[in-house]
C-alpha cells in the first residue's frame, strides 16, 4: 500500500526519433548556426557547415551510425526533463500563484466561495430555472 499520492513506477519512455530524422535535425541546426553570422555581416562558421555536411552524408548513406548518438541525445533530454520540470513548476508556484493568492487574500477576495458562513443553513447554490438548461431531455 502506497503512503503517498505519487506513482514511483518506472516510466517507459517512447522511442526517440529515427536515426535519419535525428540526423536531419542536426543538419538543420548546424546549417542554421553556420549561416547565422551572415545576418550580421560576419563570415560563416565553417566548422558548423562542415558538421552539417558530415551529418548530411551519414544520414543519407548510413543513418545507423547515428544510433548511439541518437540514444544519448534522447536520454539527455529525458534527464533534463526530470531536472527542469520540478524547478520550473516550483518557480511558477512560488513566483506566480503564491503572490496572486496573497494579493487576493489581502483584497478580501474569495473567488471560489470557500469562506465559512456560520449563519448559513446550507451551502447549496440554486440554479435559476431557464427552459432547457434545467432539463435533462435532449442532451445531445
Amino acid at each position: 500500500m502506497a503512503s503517498t499520492h505519487e506513482d514511483f513506477t518506472p516510466r517507459i519512455h517512447p522511442a526517440g526519433p529515427s536515426d535519419r530524422n535525428f540526423g536531419l535535425v542536426f543538419i538543420a541546426a548546424f546549417l542554421f548556426f553556420g549561416l547565422w553570422p551572415l545576418r550580421h555581416g560576419r563570415p560563416v562558421r565553417l566548422w558548423c557547415l562542415g558538421l552539417s555536411a558530415a551529418f548530411l552524408l551519414i544520414s543519407a548513406a548510413r543513418p545507423a551510425l547515428l544510433h548511439t548518438l541518437n540514444l544519448l541525445w534522447t536520454h539527455c533530454g529525458i534527464l533534463m526533463g526530470k531536472v527542469v520540470n520540478p524547478v520550473v513548476t516550483g518557480l511558477l508556484f512560488y513566483l506566480v500563484f503564491t503572490p496572486v493568492a496573497i494579493v487576493l487574500r489581502w483584497l478580501g477576495k474569495d473567488l471560489l466561495g470557500l469562506a465559512l458562513d456560520p449563519a448559513a443553513t446550507t451551502y447549496w447554490i440554486r440554479r435559476p430555472e431557464s427552459g432547457s438548461e434545467s432539463s435533462m431531455t435532449n442532451q445531445f
